[in-house]
């Protein structure tokens, strides 16, 4: 479910946040989470909060933008103790009717695999 925040503070237009879940968990898989949109929106940014970092020695998580299952060039990978990312300055349009998630993919096998993460996005909708 994504959810409209009131709070603008991170780029001055409204963000859209994906709900909190569980990266480790099967069921978080990246097509038990598509949402239909309702109306067309320009993705601008993307946030992820990592309740837990990946761990050491190059352990990595990236999270990837996608539109009707493809990926975009919205995406960050968090690696080590890096617990926050962002990417900002894209512009990726997403048509009424489309199905968006979110891909996690992890990397060089990270030793951290449970915890909360929360993935935002910044939009905006003509």
């Amino acid at each position: 479910m994504i959810a409209k925040s009131t709070d603008n503070s991170k780029s001055g237009i409204a963000a859209y946040y994906l709900a909190s879940m569980d990266a480790s968990k099967s069921e978080h898989t990246t097509e038990n989470f598509m949402q239909v949109v309702s109306s067309a929106m320009t993705v601008t940014a993307i946030w992820v909060d990592l309740e837990t970092a990946p761990g050491t020695g190059g352990d990595a998580y990236t999270f990837t933008f996608r539109i009707d299952a493809g990926n975009t060039a919205l995406t960050v990978t968090l690696t080590d103790d890096t617990k926050t990312a962002n990417l900002t300055g894209q512009s990726v349009a997403v048509l009424a009717g489309e199905e968006i998630n979110t891909k996690i993919t992890p990397g060089a096998a990270p030793s951290v695999t449970t915890g909360g993460v929360q993935i935002g996005y910044a939009a905006s909708i003509p």
